[in-house]
C-alpha cells in the first residue's frame, strides 16, 4: 500500500528570489503554500520598471537591480529555460571628481596615469593579486577570516592599489562602505567570490555575461509558472509570527492565519521584527560611501538614439539630473562574524518549523537567495524532486601553490619599488605653487 505524504499548509513569507524560489520547488509538492508579499509587487531585487525618453515619448522596461547573470554561478537559470542575449560587464572607476580615473577595458583612458609611478605599481600589485592570493582559500579559516585591510598590510600591497582598485572593486560589488570593507570584510569571502566568478584571470577572458531578455519580470514569470493566483497575497505585511499549542500562526492586518511550516525569505531585519518577543537565543544571534552607476544603454542593449542616456545609480553622491524614479533596496553587509553565522545557521533551521532564507545566506547575490529558496523548500519537503548546485563552490577549490610559485612570492613581495604616494604630477604641480 503506498504511504501518501500527509498535506501541510506552508506559509511563505517574502517575494524576493529565495521566496519565489522556495514557490517554485514547493510547487511540485501536493502541499498547499500561501505567499506573503508586504508591497504592491513582487520579486524584491528583481525590479523592472517603465523608462520614458521624454523627448521622443518612446519607453522600455529597465531593471534596477537584477540586471546580469551567468551559467557558472547561475546553474539554476538553465532549469527555468529562460530567454537570454549577451551583455558587457566592466569597471569604470572615477575618484575626486574626476582627478583620477581609469577602467579595466580602457586602462590608460586618462593618459597622464602613463606617467604615474604609483599608477604603475597598482597594475603591478593586481597581478600579483590575482596570481598569488588563491593560496588564502588553502590556509585555514583564520587567514580566510582576517580582514581585507589586514591581508594587504600584511602582504604589504600598495596604498594605490588598496584605495583605488581592491576596495573600490569589493565596495561597488556589495554596494558596501569603503572603510567598512576595509576594516571587516573577511578576505577568504572575497577571493572565494573572485575566484568562482573568474575575476582574477588577470590575461584570460572572463565568465560570459547576459541579460534576461525582456528583463527581470520575465524571471519572476517563469518562477511562478502554473502557482494559483488565489494563493498570493500581495499587500499584506506579515506582522508577527509565533507558536501557539504546537500550531504556526501569522499576524497580518487581515487577521490571523494557522500554518504547519513557515519559511522566512526576508532580510534579517526584517525577519527579527517578524519574530518579535518570541525570537530565541540562537536566532539572535544572526543579527566611505560608494556610488555605483550602471549604464543601462549598453547593459540591456537600448538604443541611445530611441531611448536616450538611461543609467541607474545606487547611492548617488549629488541628485541626478531627469530622475524618473528612486527606490530603497537592502544589502548585507559581511563581517568575519557574519561568515561565522552563516556556518552556525543549521542550528536553527526549521528547529520550530520555522526555516529561513535569504541571499544574505551566502554571498548575497540572485543565485544565493535562489538556491537559499529550494534548500528551504528541501527543509520542509525532503521529497521535493529538485536538484540544485550550490554556487559557493562552482570552480571547486584552487590547486596548491608548487616551489617555484612559492618562491615567486616571496620574491615579488620583496621587490621595492621607490614609488612614493605622491606622483610626478604632483609634485610638479607642488613646485609651481612654490613659484
Amino acid at each position: 500500500m503506498e504511504n501518501k505524504v500527509p498535506v501541510k499548509n506552508i506559509a511563505v513569507i517574502g517575494s524576493g528570489v529565495s521566496g519565489l524560489g522556495a514557490i517554485w520547488a514547493l510547487k511540485h509538492s501536493n502541499h498547499r503554500v500561501c505567499l506573503y508579499e508586504a508591497n504592491s509587487r513582487l520579486g524584491g531585487h528583481a525590479h523592472a520598471v517603465n523608462f520614458r525618453n521624454e523627448q521622443n515619448g518612446t519607453s522600455c522596461m529597465v531593471d534596477t537591480a537584477f540586471m546580469i547573470v551567468n551559467d557558472t554561478t547561475y546553474p539554476a537559470l538553465k532549469d527555468l529555460q529562460i530567454d537570454r542575449t549577451p551583455a558587457p560587464n566592466s569597471l569604470s572607476v572615477s575618484r575626486d571628481f574626476g582627478r583620477f580615473e581609469w577602467g579595466s577595458s580602457s586602462v590608460f583612458a586618462q593618459c597622464s596615469n602613463l606617467l604615474r609611478p604609483s599608477f604603475w605599481r597598482m597594475l603591478f600589485d593586481i597581478v600579483r593579486f590575482n596570481t598569488f592570493v588563491t593560496d588564502i582559500l588553502l590556509a585555514g579559516q583564520d587567514r580566510s577570516m582576517e580582514s581585507i585591510g589586514e591581508y594587504l598590510e600584511r602582504e604589504r600591497y600598495s596604498k594605490q592599489f588598496r584605495n583605488n582598485y581592491l576596495l573600490l572593486m569589493t565596495a561597488s560589488v556589495w554596494t558596501n562602505d569603503v572603510d567598512q570593507c576595509r576594516r571587516d570584510f573577511p578576505v577568504g569571502t572575497l577571493v572565494r567570490f573572485l575566484w568562482n566568478h573568474r575575476m582574477l584571470n588577470t590575461f584570460r577572458d572572463d565568465l560570459p555575461w547576459s541579460m534576461i531578455k525582456g528583463s527581470s519580470s520575465a524571471y519572476i514569470d517563469a518562477l511562478l509558472r502554473c502557482y494559483p493566483p488565489d494563493e498570493i497575497h500581495m499587500g499584506k505585511a506579515v506582522q508577527s509570527i509565533g507558536n501557539d499549542e504546537g500550531q504556526l500562526w501569522l499576524q497580518t492586518a487581515a487577521g490571523t492565519a494557522h500554518f504547519d511550516n513557515i519559511i522566512l525569505a526576508t532580510s534579517v531585519t526584517e525577519a527579527l521584527q517578524i519574530l518579535g518577543d518570541g525570537i530565541t537565543k540562537e536566532e539572535r544571534e544572526y543579527e566611505e560611501r560608494i556610488s555605483v552607476t550602471c549604464w543601462m544603454n549598453c547593459l540591456q542593449g537600448l538604443p541611445i538614439e530611441k531611448y536616450g542616456p538611461i543609467f541607474v545609480t545606487i547611492n548617488p553622491i549629488r541628485k541626478p539630473e531627469g530622475e524618473q524614479g528612486r527606490w530603497v533596496y537592502e544589502h548585507p553587509r559581511y563581517t568575519a562574524e557574519c561568515i561565522k553565522g552563516q556556518q552556525r545557521l543549521g542550528i536553527i533551521q526549521n528547529k520550530r518549523r520555522i526555516t529561513f532564507a535569504g541571499a544574505w545566506t551566502n554571498f548575497g547575490f540572485y543565485e544565493d537567495g535562489f538556491t537559499s529558496g529550494l534548500q528551504a523548500a528541501k527543509h520542509v519537503e525532503p521529497n521535493v524532486p529538485i536538484n540544485f548546485a550550490d554556487s559557493t563552490l562552482s570552480r571547486g577549490q584552487p590547486s596548491l601553490l608548487s616551489l617555484l610559485d612559492h618562491l615567486a612570492t616571496t620574491t615579488v613581495i620583496n621587490i621595492q619599488f621607490n614609488s612614493p604616494d605622491k606622483d610626478v604630477f604632483t609634485e610638479y604641480n607642488q613646485i609651481l605653487e612654490c613659484r
